[in-house]
């Protein structure tokens, strides 16, 4: 019956055949490209990779190590609260408010003040504020009333502070209650909002 048949036979076999060769052509063909896309890709992240001298390497590890820090919540290292509880010491009553911006690591980072400011002689009261009428570009800022007539008191800790290697404003209270004489402002950094 298959050699009666060969005429029809023969051509539907050569039919499958090239039929099945252009489905898997067309699949392989696919496969391939996605291949040579993913090879290309990781040539390209490869070369990003690539530094020409240790000093590019350096300012790239750099360059990560700031965006990470975006990221991560503020803090003061052990050795700026040091610095801090040193710089800012007083010997008489000092009361000081901090003022803490709610969300964000606003008030992680003020404990950390609370805690240096008050082993160094404060007397420091925290009060919370949603949204500050006034916010200074680095996140914290010394406020004072008079922005000509700094206290003697607000000056040690502006100092103790740039001492301590955080870097601060000095801004006028005037939008803000006045809680004390004395007051640092902590909000979220220009970086904490760009990425919300």
């Amino acid at each position: 019956m298959v050699l009666a048949n060969r005429a029809t036979l023969i051509p539907i076999l050569v039919g499958i055949v090239v039929f099945e060769w252009v489905i898997l052509s067309f699949w392989y063909s696919g496969r391939l490209a996605s291949k040579e896309a993913e090879i290309r890709l990781q040539d390209r992240q490869l070369a990003d990779y690539r530094v020409t001298s240790p000093e590019e390497a350096k300012a790239r590890i750099e360059a990560l190590e700031q965006w990470l820090r975006r990221f991560e919540p503020r803090q003061l290292t052990d050795d700026q609260q040091k610095t801090l509880r040193e710089r800012a010491l007083v010997y008489e009553h000092q009361e000081l408010t901090i003022i803490i911006e709610s969300g964000s690591d606003c008030a992680t980072y003020a404990a950390t003040f609370e805690a240096a400011l008050r082993e160094a002689g404060w007397d420091v009261h925290n009060w919370q504020i949603v949204n500050p009428p006034q916010r200074p570009k680095t996140g914290i800022a010394v406020q004072v009333p008079d922005l000509n007539n700094i206290p003697r008191e607000a000056e040690l800790l502006r100092t103790a502070l740039v001492a301590a290697h955080v870097d601060i404003e000095l801004i006028n209270m005037k939008d803000f209650p006045s809680k004390s004489p004395i007051q640092l402002l902590i909000t979220a950094s220009d970086s904490s909002l760009h990425r919300s």
